[in-house]
């Protein structure tokens, strides 16, 4: 395994602090996305902009008259018809209140890491581990390879934290 750090001030660390901080946005809106809605963001939909995806839950238990507003499927969401009056004013809603999605596929495809890596996120810092030894780092000024131990430190040092404060 190989394990690089994210160097903080690097386009690639901004990106990844986006990654991981991106629904605090969302957390800070709450209010008025629940308002919106009629029934609680938490729980019931998925952060998305492009579309509106919804329990069916929540679609039965306070909005039964969205119902033909959204697709009929199976499953743990609903999306909302592409044509619908309702998406364009989801589509509103998150545009007047910056809301943003970002996921970790959007740095893989940047830095075009397809398979074998994962993100990770303890404290201030920011990690990727790479299954493949072979991975060739050398071209990223953002990345700083560190040992394994290390590694292992960072992220015991962080849980030991979280185990702490709770």
């Amino acid at each position: 395994m190989k394990i690089v750090k994210i160097k903080n001030g690097t386009e690639a660390w901004d990106l990844m602090d986006k990654i991981f901080n991106y629904t605090k946005v969302w957390e800070k809106n709450e209010q008025e996305i629940s308002e919106f809605l009629g029934f609680p963001m938490n729980k019931n939909i998925a952060f998305q902009t492009t579309s509106l995806y919804v329990t069916p839950e929540a679609i039965e238990q306070y909005r039964p008259e969205w119902d033909k507003e959204f697709k009929k499927q199976d499953g743990e969401l609903r999306q909302v018809k592409k044509n619908s009056k309702l998406l364009k004013q989801w589509n509103e809603l998150c545009e007047k209140l910056d809301l943003v999605v970002y996921r970790t596929y959007d740095f893989s495809i940047k830095y075009g890491f397809i398979s074998g890596r994962t993100f990770h996120h303890y404290g201030e810092g920011y990690h990727i581990s790479f299954d493949n030894d072979d991975t060739d780092i050398s071209k990223f000024d953002w990345a700083e390879e560190i040992s394994e131990p290390e590694f292992l430190r960072i992220k015991a040092d962080y849980l030991e934290k979280v185990e702490k404060a709770s």
